[in-house]
């Protein structure tokens, strides 16, 4: 078909050509391979492509000769943004329980977030995203003898009184920026806040409670408590109330959870200058703590108000964290 188009053409330019009648006509022959006249373009084999390669030698600790075992990683990129999600329907290894059998271990514990950090009042007011990865520290505890007297926990605590537990939890927010450490101590009944240091735009305030509030009180469904406590120091009142409002299995980068949810109000007071922080009384803090895992607050949903004062012109400062944050493991990792 293609040879009798090509022929079709030439004939039709010559009769055109003819056609001029008298005038000269000149021919010019040009020799083409009829391989290359008549072949088909789409019908043609691709030209092979030319491949460089260049051979880098291993290094000699490697041994080309032995390979790894099949169960050892030879490279392996852990991402602790990268959580892989729980199996649909996966039940928790293990029931929450209602105390704290033992403290947590201590180490550092990976968090990753998601929300906002408002700072209004400085130089420039600014919107910056939470930062998506944190930290908590947590300090070796400390056996302190329990003062004798009788049991106070409720019907349903069976957990026989022992020696309290103190220790640190230091929450790294921003790194040099915002850090708050909470002295706890863990009672058989609940988890004390003993004292609260807030480092913020390099000013460093401390709030030690009369008497130690209870952050979270030993409990099943429904249980509800309120604590407050005044430091004389600084002419600051604390009040906390709380209610858990049911078991909640969380998802720990692949890993169920069974914890309880707790609903919280947070509110502090200058007695001074009435001046206010904490969360909003028509929006709670939810937590999600782990009893059976030492009381590690597993997940957190905060919308919290800190104020401070700058350093340099004593200006009042406003920090306002909206934030979800979710523990990678809840063991430590190794840093």
């Amino acid at each position: 078909m293609m040879r009798r188009l090509l022929l079709v053409a030439l004939a039709t330019m010559l009769l055109t050509s003819c056609g001029r009648g008298a005038d000269d006509f000149e021919v010019g022959v040009k020799r083409v391979a009829l391989a290359l006249a008549f072949a088909e373009e789409e019908l043609a084999e691709p030209v092979a492509p030319n491949i460089i390669r260049r051979y880098v030698p291993a290094p000699a600790e490697i041994d080309l000769a032995s390979p790894p075992p099949a169960n050892e990683v030879v490279f392996e990129f852990d991402n602790p943004l990268d959580c892989p999600v729980a199996p649909e329907g996966a039940a928790p290894a293990e029931a929450v329980s209602r105390t704290v059998t033992s403290p947590p271990a201590p180490g550092p514990y990976l968090r990753h977030n998601e929300g906002t950090v408002e700072v209004s009042g400085g130089v420039l007011p600014i919107t910056l995203p939470f930062p998506p990865l944190t930290r908590w520290e947590i300090g070796a505890s400390e056996a302190i003898a329990r003062t004798p007297g009788p049991f106070a926990g409720s019907p349903i605590d069976t957990t026989p009184p022992g020696d309290n537990h103190e220790l640190d939890v230091r929450k790294v927010i921003l790194e040099g920026g915002f850090v708050i450490t909470d002295r706890i101590r863990i009672t058989h009944d609940q988890i004390q806040l003993l004292t609260r240091t807030t480092e913020a735009s390099g000013t460093t305030t401390v709030f030690t409670p009369d008497p130690p509030i209870t952050l979270y009180q030993f409990g099943v469904e429904g249980t509800v408590w309120r604590s407050a406590g005044v430091d004389t120091e600084t002419d600051t009142a604390m009040l906390v109330q709380g209610t858990i409002e049911r078991r909640e299995v969380v998802d720990v980068c692949g890993e169920p959870i069974d914890t309880y949810r707790v609903s919280m109000t947070e509110s502090m007071v200058n007695l001074q200058t009435g001046e206010t922080s904490g969360t909003d009384a028509d929006r709670p803090n939810i937590y999600n703590v782990a009893p059976h895992h030492g009381g590690l607050v597993v997940r957190e949903d905060v919308r919290s108000t800190t104020r401070a004062r700058d350093p340099e012109s004593g200006a009042p400062i406003i920090v306002l964290l909206q934030y979800v944050s979710t523990v990678n493991d809840v063991e430590p990792v190794v840093l």
